[in-house]
This record gives structure tokens, sequence and C-alpha cells, in this order.
């Protein structure tokens, strides 16, 4: 196992791992000694090739922090927090991020808003329809007209109602929640954000 393991920061795959818990790095390595069924690894394949073939989406995303495209900023509380040097390219990268750590990670430093100051925009939960869910996989499944645009979006609302734990923004195009904690931790993240032509409630 110890041979193995020296392969593991082949290529750009050192910097790919420093996403994943340790965890799910070795449960990777793991499928990779068993010779899964459904991806099983060929005669003398090294862990990065076969991760490249089996998983292609960590190829990318490999690929992409390796040439500084995408930053991994550290660790908080929805998991791995990722920047890119444009807003396009961070939502890509947490979207390949969904295949180690379903339900994980969060776009940092690209959401900002003049009264409320940085706002993170977690992975979240896609929920069953418009009036659930929360944070960017409820956006790009029930409102992805706004996914594309939504620095900008969020930016030009403004504050129409607060309490201690969300601030509701508005503009006469655009809505948006914002929550201020976490549990009892202060935290400001997006939960969603619509179009007001789509009639969507939050």
């Amino acid at each position: 196992m110890e041979d193995k393991k020296s392969g593991l920061l082949e290529d750009a795959f050192d910097v790919f791992r420093g996403l994943l818990s340790p965890e799910t790095w070795e449960r990777a390595a793991e499928g990779y000694q068993q010779d899964p069924i459904r991806r099983p690894r060929q005669q003398d394949e090294s862990f990065s090739a076969y991760l490249k073939r089996a998983h292609p989406e960590a190829q990318s995303m490999a690929e992409g922090f390796s040439g500084g495209v995408v930053r991994n900023v550290g660790m908080g509380i929805f998991g791995p927090q990722i920047a890119a040097s444009s807003w396009r390219e961070a939502v890509e990268a947490l979207k390949s991020l969904q295949a180690a750590t379903p339900g994980k990670g969060e776009i940092v430093g690209h959401l900002q808003h003049p009264k409320i100051g940085d706002i993170g925009a977690p992975w979240g939960g896609a929920g069953t329809g418009s009036s659930d869910g929360w944070g960017l996989a409820k956006l790009l499944e029930h409102h992805p007209e706004v996914v594309e645009d939504l620095p900008r979006i969020i930016s030009g609302l403004e504050p129409v109602k607060s309490s201690p734990n969300r601030v509701r923004l508005e503009s006469p195009t655009h809505e948006a929640a914002v929550r201020l904690t976490w549990d009892t931790q202060a935290k400001k993240w997006l939960l969603t954000a619509y179009e007001k032509q789509k009639n969507a409630p939050p």
C-alpha cells in the first residue's frame, strides 16, 4: 500500500488531493487497490492514470488548480473553499468537486455587496422545487437564469428586510436572500436568488 501511496502525487493530483478530506482520498485509493467492478483499473496502471480515466471530472479540476485558474482557499463551514480567476470558472470547479465530496464546497471572494460585504456561495442542496433547497445547487436546478451574472446581480440589490439571521435583497428585476449565520456561527452565505418575472418563491 505504501508503494501505491507514493504515486498519489503524480501530475496535478497533488493539488486536487488538497481539496479532499483524508478519508475521501483514502477511499479513492482503496477503490483503486480493490480493482472495483464498475471501473476496473488496468494492469500496471498508476493511481493518477486510473483517476484520470475513471473520474475525468477530477482531471479537469486538477488541471484548473495546477494552472492557477482555481485556488483552494482553505476549509470552512461548508467544506473546501475555492476561488478562481472568474466566477464562471469557480462555478465549474465547485460542480466538479461534487463528484468527490457531494453536497460540500463553497465559492468565496466572488459575491460582494456594498452594504453586506463578502457573501459565500455554498453548494447546498437543489431541493425538490423552487420553494425549498438552498445555495448554488438550487440556483443551477431551479433558477439557472441568474447563475451566469450572479456577482453583478447581487452587488446591485438593495436590502429591504432584515432579521438577526437573514437579509432580503431586492431590485426591480431580482430578489435574493442572504443568511447571516450557520447554526450559531456568524457566516454570510447566499440562500437563494431569482428573477422576479419567474414568480419564484424564495
